[in-house]
């Protein structure tokens, strides 16, 4: 008669082959979590040189970000942009930073006088420092280091004399600003003798416009009896926050134009001409060309404004 085992048995023998592999699941996890940080803390040791000579690298690195982000911050100032509040933050971080790598400096040069402790202290903040210091870099990859602060001027008629000269000529800049805001009508003009407060005036129309938004940018400059092309062009170019990357008259003209179409919308006011001149020299689109730009002209001689610049509407 054949002899055999009870049912139980294969059943048992299946329950101890499946505690075998959690068990040996187990020890896996208890090896990864106290080999695997032993094996760390054993390499802060044997990598000790390698660690700090490391952070010395990216503290040169750093160094060298932080250069072109001062090269950058230069060419902002110059331009009278204000720098954004983030970049200064970041100056300041990777100063205290490198002033934190320098003190690890110091403990390293002690050198063979550092026991096995010290030299694990000082190669774990080596390591953990350049990993931070990489961070760091990232971060200072900035779109833009500055923007163009308010100008005060905006904020005219401070005094009795403008205040006073404004209340006279109320309806004028009324009028003004609802022919602004017609698009068949380019250019506009202001006349009048001088010290009669065109100047005022425009200042006026200049912050209501940007009061009201009724353009997506508004430039004013001045020309005067004697005009220096390329201080026009450069007052008008840091009220768009753009710089210049070429010198001639022409390249210049050339860039603010096409800065100038990339708004929508855009006032230009031209403050006290003596004499006709061509738009396309200063780099004032107009007409067919944008027909979002207007342009407001303001001068004390009515033949000028009417004969040499064309203009459709004319205020007094």
């Amino acid at each position: 008669m054949r002899s055999t085992l009870p049912e139980s048995q294969p059943r048992q023998a299946e329950s101890h082959l499946g505690d075998i592999d959690i068990l040996i699941s187990i020890a896996g996890k208890i090896s990864e979590y106290t080999i695997a940080p032993v094996a760390r803390q054993v390499g802060y040791l044997i990598f000790f040189g390698r660690n700090v000579k490391n952070l010395k690298t990216q503290v040169d690195e750093l160094h060298k970000a932080k250069e072109r982000v001062e090269h950058e911050i230069d060419v902002a100032t110059r331009n009278a942009l204000k720098i954004e509040t983030d970049v200064n933050d970041w100056l300041k971080k990777v100063d205290e930073t490198v002033e934190e790598a320098k003190m690890i400096y110091g403990d390293e040069g002690k050198g063979s006088c550092l026991h096995l402790l010290q030299r694990h202290q000082i190669s774990r903040k080596a390591s953990k420092m350049a990993q931070e210091m990489t961070e760091i870099q990232t971060r200072g990859k900035f779109d833009r280091v500055g923007y163009p602060a308010t100008p005060q001027a905006l904020r005219i008629a401070d005094s009795v004399k403008d205040c006073k000269a404004l209340e006279s000529r109320t309806n004028i800049i009324n009028e003004i600003m609802e022919t602004l805001q017609d698009s068949s009508i380019h250019p506009i003009g202001v006349w009048g003798t001088g010290g009669v407060g065109k100047t005022t005036l425009a200042k006026e129309v200049r912050r209501q416009a940007k009061e009201k938004n009724l353009f997506d940018a508004v430039v004013m400059t001045t020309i005067t009896d004697k005009p220096n092309v390329e201080e026009v062009q450069k007052e008008i170019a840091d009220s768009l926050g753009m710089t210049f990357n070429v010198s001639s008259e022409r390249g210049r003209a050339d860039a603010l134009k096409q800065r100038i179409k990339k708004e929508k919308s855009i006032l230009v006011i031209v403050d006290d001409i003596w004499e006709g001149f061509e738009l396309e020299r200063f780099g004032i689109p107009l007409g067919d060309e944008h027909k979002g730009c207007k342009l407001l002209l303001t001068s004390r001689n009515l033949e000028v404004l009417k004969s040499e610049m064309g203009i459709q509407k004319l205020f007094n």
